[in-house]
C-alpha cells in the first residue's frame, strides 16, 4: 500500500504553508477554515499561594 496514497485518498500536490498554519496551529480546516474538535484548553499557572492553598 505504500506510496499509493494519492490514489487511495485522491489527494495531491503541495501543502501551502497558510493551510499548516489554519490546521497546526489554529486547529482549523485547511482549506475552509472551518474549526476542528474544540479549542485547547488553557489553564491558570499555579503559583506558590495556589500550591498551598491546596
Amino acid at each position: 500500500m505504500g506510496g499509493q496514497t494519492r490514489v487511495l485518498f485522491g489527494i495531491g500536490g503541495m501543502v501551502d504553508p497558510k493551510h499548516l498554519q489554519r490546521l497546526i496551529g489554529n486547529g482549523q480546516h485547511p482549506v475552509t477554515g472551518e474549526q476542528l474538535g474544540r479549542l485547547w484548553r488553557v489553564y491558570q499557572p499555579m503559583t506558590d499561594e495556589y500550591r498551598q492553598a491546596a
